[in-house]
């Protein structure tokens, strides 16, 4: 009964799904006793049959390490760091960009968008290099 169901589900059902078919069926049988005997016959579910989705859009530009994981600067405005990360909200995700300064760890410029857009990060670098004024060049890590 177990393989025939299997064969009818067109080799997709695991244990759980067979286990009901059975139970269906009249027959009494624990969902232990299905798996158990799907192992030994070797009788396994189908995983990952959805189609993966396509990507598409632009291909994007790997910049090089220049920080080169010195993360201890010597002095302010000379490495900056940013980051994305995303906060759940009653309305849906909203993105937030930041940028730190590796010398105080402080956050010197923030941008909050409700999609992940490159704008995000650009927004909080400016602002960032509006409020600081840097006068050198300054090592930083996306």
């Amino acid at each position: 009964m177990i393989k025939q169901a299997w064969l009818e589900s067109g080799c997709v059902y695991g244990c759980r799904k067979i286990h009901r078919e059975i139970q269906d069926y009249g027959e009494r049988c624990g969902i232990n006793r299905v798996h158990k005997l799907m192992r030994n016959n070797s009788i396994k579910a189908q995983v990952g049959y959805r189609k993966p989705p396509h990507r598409s859009g632009e291909v994007h530009v790997v910049t090089p390490n220049t920080l080169a994981r010195e993360f201890n600067p010597a002095q302010p405005n000379q490495s900056w760091v940013t980051d994305i990360t995303y906060i759940r909200t009653h309305e849906g995700w909203l993105y937030l960009g930041v940028v730190i300064d590796l010398y105080s760890r402080k956050v010197i410029g923030w941008s909050m968008s409700a999609r992940m857009i490159k704008e995000l990060v650009l927004d909080a670098l400016l602002m960032a290099v509006w409020r600081r004024k840097p006068n050198q060049s300054i090592l930083s890590a996306f």
